[in-house]
């Protein structure tokens, strides 16, 4: 499996991309996620959100494609460790 976390502004927009993946592709609900985007900067917190996903390797290319057309930035793009998402999958 891949992970890919994608930035959005807003949480509309997040929201509406989440969606569209859920449309487009079979994506269970402890696969994909929005959550508030962490920072280190305390004095000026980020509103951002984060969407994160887990895909097929294969379908990484659409998947990005579709979060940035829709608005996101791709922040996170990694393969999952494979015993972590055999534990998972199963």
């Amino acid at each position: 499996m891949h992970v890919i976390g994608v930035r959005f502004e807003t949480a509309h927009a997040a929201q509406v991309a989440l969606r569209a993946l859920r449309s487009r592709f079979a994506i269970a609900d402890v696969d994909a996620e929005i959550r508030p985007l962490g920072s280190t900067r305390y004095d000026a917190p980020t509103s951002d959100l984060i969407l994160a996903a887990r895909f097929r390797p294969g379908l990484g290319p659409q998947v990005i494609v579709i979060l940035e057309r829709l608005g996101g930035t791709v922040v996170v793009r990694a393969a999952e460790p494979p015993a972590f998402s055999a534990r998972v999958s199963t």
